[in-house]
């Protein structure tokens, strides 16, 4: 047998909550963390900060969500999407991210297999998260209660009726957030789902033993523990470029529910329709939080607007995959 070797220097991988993780570096608090492309309104690492342990405090005190407790986010690529995210993440709870193109049996086998306490969902999509409860049997006020609509301080409120995410901002935050230090990063920290290449979606989850040796419960290997997670950003880091903070940007135009694998070369597989499936979490939202890029999200991909965006923005970097190459060779616009 033969052993081969990396050129780059062995990396030292903390055991550690992820959220310390992506805020442990000391980038000046003022750059920009998140530009939303539509309306150019952007979020401050300060102010990411802020908002999340904010977040994290409320949905504490006013929905009762506690450490180990599943959340699920339906929604596209928006704004509030990476201040829910952290900030569950903050309050020690577990992301379960769907698939924004789900009808409602779809959403309902995934709420239901991953036991989420809360459906946090964007606006748009509210009447296929009550169709989904329907479905299974849930009155239409129970299902009021288990769901919060995304938005923002400043936003207007976004359905009449249901709890805003607006409303668990401005009554306190968390002093700090919840640490997975040494073997407690090993709990989970996404249940993603699978594309359900083979029968229905699937739950995927990694979990790396003491020995070394992962147990892999499906046919993918997503990492999903913090720890898993944390060991991704240490190996993809000295494969990238160094870049400066603050300068240029990231297109987070690939869909922020899926987690990128493993690697930037991982395979992807088509679903729906839609090849640029396996993306976002690892990639655009953690490291680029971690080395200080911002990261402008767009809604969905549109090679006008795309190209739009990459001069207005001044995009310097984007993690896309080989459909959005192709559409942008090939469309005149370019």
């Amino acid at each position: 047998m033969t052993i081969y070797t990396s050129p780059i220097r062995p990396v030292h991988v903390f055991r550690q909550s992820l959220y310390t993780t992506v805020f442990s570096r000391k980038h000046d608090p003022s750059l920009i963390a998140y530009i939303d492309a539509p309306t150019g309104r952007t979020l401050s690492r300060s102010d990411l900060h802020d908002l999340t342990l904010q977040l994290a405090h409320g949905i504490r005190t006013q929905h009762g969500l506690r450490r180990g407790d599943t959340a699920l986010i339906f929604s596209p690529n928006s704004l509030p999407w990476p201040v829910l995210h952290y900030g569950l993440i903050a309050a020690g709870a577990r992301v379960s991210p769907a698939n924004s193109a789900y009808t409602p049996t779809e959403l309902a086998g995934q709420y239901l297999d991953c036991s989420a306490r809360l459906v946090f969902a964007h606006r748009d999509l509210l009447p296929v998260v009550l169709d989904m409860f329907a479905h299974i049997g849930v009155t239409r006020a129970d299902a009021r209660s288990r769901i919060v609509v995304m938005c923002l301080p400043g936003d207007d409120h976004p359905a009449v009726g249901f709890a805003s995410m607006g409303d668990l901002f401005g009554h306190g935050a968390l002093p700090t957030e919840e640490h997975f230090d040494g073997e407690l990063s090993d709990e989970t920290l996404y249940l993603c789902y699978s594309s359900g290449t083979v029968g229905k979606p699937k739950g995927v989850e990694v979990r790396q033993l003491r020995h070394g040796c992962p147990i892999v419960f499906t046919d993918h290997t997503w990492q999903t523990t913090h720890y898993n997670v944390h060991s991704v950003l240490c190996t993809v880091e000295p494969m990238l470029p160094v870049w400066t903070p603050g300068t240029g940007a990231v297109a987070a135009v690939l869909p922020l529910f899926h987690i990128f694998g493993a690697c930037l070369g991982r395979t992807h597989r088509t679903y729906r329709g839609a090849d640029h499936a396996r993306t976002g979490l690892t990639q655009v939202m953690h490291y680029s939080l971690l080395v200080g890029l911002p990261i402008v999200i767009m809604p969905r991909y549109d090679p006008v607007q795309f190209c739009r965006d990459v001069e207005k923005y001044r995009i310097s970097c984007a993690f896309v995959v080989p459909p959005i190459l192709l559409a942008l060779l090939h469309h005149p616009g370019t």
